[in-house]
Formats: C-alpha cells, sequence, structure tokens
C-alpha cells in the first residue's frame, strides 16, 4: 500500500500515551494496555520510539528474532504479520494508528504522545526560558523534565540493536539536563538551592565521572553551601588527586564556574560583619588535608612555596614568595609579589592590592583558595600559630627575583 493511502485514524479515536523511558507502558484512553509478552513491546517499542517515522518490515522481523520469536526466512513477514495483527487487538479502540506504508510500518497519529515527546518538550521550555534570563522557570521545566524519567529507554527489553541509537541519544541527554538544572538554580546564589543542587551533583559526578562540567558545577554548589574545604577537595578528585579515573580534568575548566559565582557575589553589597570571627584562607594540601589561616586583625600573611610561609603551598606552580594578606582599615586586600606563575582573585588577575572578603576564590598558580566566613561550620583549626609575617607594606623586599631558567624547549624551569 502506498504511504499516501495509508489508513488515518477513525475520527473519535481515544488518546494513546506510550511510555518508553524505563519499561514500556500503553496506555489508550487512560486505561493500562500493555502487552505482557517480550515480543509485542519490543514491536511496540521499536513503532514507537520511530517517532511516527515507518519501520521496515526486516527491522520488525529482527527484532522479533532477537527476542525469540519463530524463525525461519520463508516465514518472516507472515510471522511479522501475525504479530502486527496481535498489536492491532492490543491497541483496541486505537488500533487506527498502526498502519501499513509502502516502505514499512508506521505506528502514529494526532492523539498518540510518548514520554519522549513530554521530555523533549519540557527541556526546549527550559532551555528557551534560560536564555530568556528567567531562571526560576528554566529549573521548574528541567525538573519536570527529570520528573517523567524512570529509566533508560526501554530498560526492561535491553540489547535491542534497533534501539541503540534512541538509547544513546537519551544516555547523553540526561546528565545534560542534570547540568542545565543545576546551572540555574545555583545561578542566584542561594544557599538552600546550593544544598539542595549538592546532593544531586555528587550522585551525578559518581555516575558520570568523565564530565568536567559536572565537576565544576559541584565545586560551585559546595562553595555557595558554605562548605569551603569539600569544594577544595572536590577541585582535587576531579582534577585526578582523588583517585578518578585517568589523569583528571583540566583545573581551569573545573575552576571556572566557581570563579564567576565568586565574581557574582563580590558584586553585592557587602555583609556587615562586626564582632564576627575573622574570615579565614583554607585549601587543601597534597596529602588531601583541609588546612586554613585566620586573617590578620593587624599585619599580614605571606603565601608562598616556602616551608616558613604562613600559608604553606607546596605545589611547583607557586612562587617562594608568591603573594601576600595586607590588613587595612578598610579590610583585606591581596597582592601579588611577582610571582612567576600569577595569582587571581575571582578569576580576574591580581597585581596591585585587591579587596579580598568573604566568599572570594583566589588561585596561587594551580592552588585555589577559598576565603571562608569564619562562622562556617567547616573550616578547619588555624594551622598556623602567631599573628602573620612581619608587615609587608614594603612588599617589593620579597618578590623573587624574575630571572627565568628555561628548559631545551624554551619553557620555564620551575
Amino acid at each position: 500500500m502506498a504511504a499516501q493511502d495509508a489508513i488515518a485514524p477513525r475520527v473519535g479515536t481515544p488518546p494513546v500515551m506510550l511510555r518508553l523511558l524505563g519499561p514500556v507502558r500503553l496506555e489508550v484512553d487512560g486505561v493500562d494496555r500493555t502487552p505482557l509478552g517480550p515480543l509485542l513491546r519490543g514491536l511496540l517499542a521499536t513503532l514507537g520510539c520511530a517517532r511516527g517515522e515507518p519501520v521496515p518490515t526486516e527491522t520488525l522481523a529482527a527484532v522479533l528474532a532477537q527476542l525469540g520469536g519463530e524463525a525461519g526466512d520463508a516465514d518472516v513477514e507472515q510471522q511479522v504479520q501475525v504479530h502486527l495483527a496481535r498489536l492491532t487487538d492490543v491497541l483496541g479502540p486505537a488500533a487506527g494508528y498502526l498502519t501499513p506504508t509502502s516502505s514499512g510500518v508506521r505506528l502514529a497519529g494526532p492523539g498518540l504522545g510518548t514520554d519522549l515527546d513530554t521530555v523533549e518538550e519540557a527541556v526546549a521550555a527550559g532551555r528557551a526560558a534560560a536564555a530568556a534570563g528567567d531562571g526560576a522557570g528554566a529549573a521548574v521545566a528541567l525538573r519536570r523534565a527529570l520528573t517523567r524519567w524512570p529509566g533508560p529507554v526501554v530498560d526492561d527489553l535491553p540489547g535491542l540493536p534497533a534501539l541503540a541509537g534512541v538509547r544513546a541519544e537519551y544516555a547523553q541527554l540526561r546528565p545534560d539536563i542534570v547540568e542545565d538544572l543545576a546551572e540555574c538554580e545555583l545561578r542566584d546564589g542561594s544557599m538552600l538551592a546550593a544544598q539542595v543542587t549538592v546532593r544531586e551533583l555528587e550522585a551525578h559526578v559518581a555516575e558520570h565521572p568523565e564530565r568536567v562540567r559536572g565537576w565544576g558545577l559541584l565545586v560551585e554548589a559546595l562553595y555557595l553551601a558554605g562548605r569551603a574545604v569539600e569544594a577544595l577537595q572536590a577541585v582535587r578528585r576531579a582534577t585526578g588527586g582523588g583517585g578518578i579515573d585517568g589523569a583528571g580534568h583540566d583545573r581551569d575548566a573545573v575552576l571556572r564556574p566557581v570563579e564567576r559565582a565568586a565574581l557574582r557575589r563580590s558584586r553585592l553589597p557587602a555583609a556587615r560583619s562586626e564582632g564576627s570571627p575573622r574570615p579565614s584562607l583554607v585549601w587543601v594540601d597534597a596529602a588531601g588535608r583541609a588546612l586554613s589561616r585566620t586573617l590578620p586583625a593587624t599585619g599580614s600573611v605571606l603565601v608562598g612555596r616556602d616551608a616558613g610561609a604562613d600559608v604553606p603551598l607546596g605545589d611547583a606552580s607557586v612562587s617562594r614568595t608568591h603573594a601576600a594578606v595586607l590588613r587595612w582599615e578598610n579590610g583585606w586586600t591581596l597582592l601579588d609579589l611577582g610571582s612567576r606563575y600569577g595569582t587571581t582573585l575571582d578569576g580576574r588577575p591580581v597585581t596591585d592590592g585587591t579587596p579580598l572578603r568573604p566568599g572570594d576564590v583566589v588561585r596561587c598558580g594551580d592552588v585555589m583558595l577559598l576565603v571562608a566566613d569564619g562562622r562556617a561550620g567547616d573550616v578547619p583549626e588555624d594551622s598556623r600559630d602567631g599573628g602573620g609575617a612581619a608587615d609587608l607594606r614594603d612588599a617589593s623586599a620579597l618578590v623573587e627575583p624574575l630571572v627565568v631558567a628555561l628548559d631545551d624547549d624554551r619553557r620555564p624551569v620551575v
């Protein structure tokens, strides 16, 4: 029969919902009519995943064979027709949606929907809202997509080659949605939203450790939730120091989201902190231990690779005397001391003195430090005694010589 002669659904045909995420489910006019046998469910899933496009008879025959249908080349087309007739009986009053065409068999009609359609519509709405700056609307739509996603495509019939493409597409889409949702919910900097998002992202990176965007969002969520030490430990896990497979992710890619969040926060009015404990610089050493140094009430704090520094960072990317934090009348200031690989504050290069406050993200070379509020619950005790380094107002005396040795490839030797 020619495609243009395909039978159209009868007027008054009831609505059909075909669920293909998780186990196959079929509802006709609100009544569950899911076929019990794997052969009919396999045919139904293959036709449904085609999204209204004709499926060749050969493909349907291969599905039947893979699910244990009767063999015999001479009877292949007959076997397909027999099982399609049974599927027509299952559809009952909606049998008109199953139509033959010149290129195969099609399951389609104006009253037929799938949960694949529902998810894609929600994702499209969420991404459109995000592009328009409506973070709350985007989060609602994206979370709606996830709540309608009970499992992988047709997970009660694994291994069907005919469904491999659709399975791969949705296996990629779901983690994209999780990350899009996290990004929307973290955008306003809410601590409550961050706390919820942390739990979801911890599960996400455990399932998908290869996704650098997921790690970056987890670090950002931990940072916004006030969990400075865990944020730093997540950076270490993501970049290869915490036992994940392979060489780890690029540090810049992991840190970029949290630096953007810190930059957004730095543009907000500073909260009054009279009477509150002083902030601390928090970092994680090469052994994964969380360390801290309370910012001084007077004087300065020296950051560098030198073992005598107030904040000793044993990393080759850190200069011997790398940076300093100075206390002035208006608060604390971060100063780079002519370091070889630079200092950044919230992703911006630091040269002259730059104001420093709780929530800021500092990078000295490849080492990340967080400026934690003194009231934060997870900040370790100060790892250094005493009141800080000598006064560094004349910081030029501590700057390392800028004569840099080069290797055979003209690269700096640290």
